[in-house]
């Protein structure tokens, strides 16, 4: 077609015309749709003419002469100057170069199967990759080697779904509010002894919910025990209003047994005490029911007592607006085990706060990939309900209390009863202010410094009657072969005291001039007397 076109130009002036027809052709894209050719710009001309609007001095117009050509080869050509809309670019695919853009630092495999989990979740796998791609993008932008991808994705998927899989009730989901979980994720709330704990709890778009408990007295493991699983029971049990309006759940005296050992008048008075206490949570939408009685104060549990008609049962009322909320879809409320409550009334206050904490952040399959991270002074406030010490000795104090805890629930597998799935072994890290608790399959075996001694004297001393060795020679040697077999080395006393546990003895005799301490009946393997400093 454009050899035809410049059959019509004079020979002379041929070359310039094909130059400027070919540089206008490609700035278009030629597409066939049945028999129709469609040029369309997709580029821009520059200085050139677009072809419906070039006109040569030899009167003819390009784009109908190009047409009249094509008529003869039974095509209809059609030219459109105008270029097309840009469409808007597809999250997903935007994600996919992102991360092949930064392979070092995160898998595209782990990616694939993130938004393949998002589908199964029910999350829209569009708006996940819409904000996945601004989240990495920010993250790789500024470079934060401590940032873990893997975690910012779990969690941003974490936001998008709701954290438990099992629920009482089946009502609309939008403004609806989770009071167990509120209350789990600050057991503090539950577990602090004092008689007025607030908490403020930051929410994934923005806003805060504060929560507010007061009553008569605090509350102990095992009232915090008793009252999630009386809640439970309300939530999954077919309950009647008795004749003074509130609802009754009736409980073996034995199960309580199990919790309190002896269950008399003066210990359903105390659990009466902590229980009767009022929760006020501010900053959920009032147009729902909850919202609106949620502002004004929830009374849970409204009294405890014995059954008039079989003393072996222990009834609780509850007040009528919580179980409404239960029956009518808008409060939430997860199935607890009995195994799970009897458990968590044994520990002391910090472990069953982080048994709770853990539940609702970790629950079944839930952020595996995902470690939690906070300050020091939010986790304080979370776990126990006040603010961390700002003296460094008492805060160093809760850190170990804080191992010590989580140390005991890895030895007992309390986490297995609460619907957390493997890996259930916590690593608890402190850093910069900052506590972070990771899940890994088991925690590494590394040689204590008891053992980096143990192998010492096993692969490098000997022992023999009469030989004196001077301690510093000794040490000398223990400290380089430490270093050599990547040890962690003990201080020169712990050294000493390690070496008097297996019955050797230390002496301190003249050499020179000078007191020198020896170790009697040891010497170095394989070293000649010289360098072994042996003084027999």
């Amino acid at each position: 077609m454009v050899e035809a076109v410049l059959e019509r130009v004079p020979p002379k002036r041929r070359p310039t015309v094909e130059g400027i027809l070919r540089a206008q052709l490609r700035c278009y894209e030629a597409t066939l749709e049945g028999n129709t050719l469609i040029l369309r710009r997709v580029a821009p001309l520059g200085d050139l003419p677009p072809l419906t609007g070039s006109l040569f001095p030899d009167g003819f117009c390009t784009a109908e002469a190009l047409a009249e050509e094509a008529e003869r080869e039974g095509l209809r050509l059609e030219v459109v100057e105008e270029p097309p809309a840009p469409q808007p670019p597809d999250p997903v695919e935007t994600l996919r170069a992102i991360v092949r853009r930064n392979a070092h630092a995160i898998d595209p495999l782990e990616v694939e199967a993130l938004l393949r989990n998002a589908h199964a979740r029910g999350v829209d796998v569009a708006e996940f990759a819409r904000a996945a791609a601004v989240r990495l993008g920010r993250l790789f932008g500024r470079r934060d080697r401590r940032a873990d991808a893997y975690a910012i994705l779990h969690a941003l998927l974490d936001e998008m779904t709701t954290p438990w899989p099992e629920y009482a009730g089946e009502g609309p989901r939008g403004g609806a509010a989770t009071l167990l979980v509120y209350l789990c994720a600050s057991p503090g709330l539950i577990l602090s002894p004092a008689r007025e704990v607030t908490v403020r709890i930051p929410r994934s778009d923005g806003t805060v919910v504060e929560v507010i408990r007061y009553g008569r007295r605090g509350m102990s493991p095992q009232a915090a025990a008793v009252f999630e699983w009386v809640l439970s029971v309300a939530a999954f049990a077919e309950l009647r209003p008795s004749a003074w309006g509130t609802y009754a759940v009736a409980v073996p005296r034995a199960d309580l047994e199990l919790l309190y050992g002896e269950v008399n008048a003066r210990t359903l008075a105390r659990l009466d005490a902590s229980l009767s206490f009022v929760l006020r949570i501010t900053g959920l939408d009032d147009r729902t029911p909850l919202g609106r009685f949620a502002s004004e104060g929830i009374l849970p549990v409204a009294g405890v007592k014995f059954d008039d008609r079989d003393p072996d049962r222990v009834v609780f009322r509850l007040s009528p607006p919580l179980v409404q909320a239960v029956r009518e879809g808008w409060l939430y409320i997860r199935r607890v085990p009995w195994g799970a409550v009897v458990r968590m009334s044994r520990m002391n206050r910090l472990e069953a706060a982080l048994v709770r904490f853990f539940a609702v952040r970790w629950h079944g399959r839930q952020g595996v990939r995902h470690p939690i991270e906070m300050t020091v002074d939010a986790v304080h406030r979370a776990l126990l309900g006040t603010p961390a010490p700002a003296h460094p000795r008492i805060r160093w104090r809760f850190y170990a209390r804080l191992r010590r805890a989580v140390g005991n629930l890895n030895r007992r597998d309390d986490l297995a009863r609460v619907g957390i799935e493997p890996p259930r072994v916590i690593v608890v890290e402190v850093r910069r202010g900052r506590i972070r608790f990771r899940r890994v399959e088991a925690l590494p075996v590394l040689p204590g410094p008891e053992d980096s001694v143990a192998r010492w004297l096993r692969l490098r001393v000997v022992r023999r009657p009469g030989a004196r060795t001077p301690s510093s020679v000794l040490y000398g040697d223990y400290l380089r072969f430490c270093k050599t077999e990547g040890l962690p080395p003990v201080t020169a006393r712990s050294f000493g005291r390690r070496l008097r546990s297996l019955r050797l003895r230390v002496r301190v005799v003249w050499l020179g001039g000078r007191a020198v301490r020896v170790w009697t009946g040891v010497e170095l393997k394989d070293k000649p007397d010289k360098e072994n400093g042996n003084l027999s």
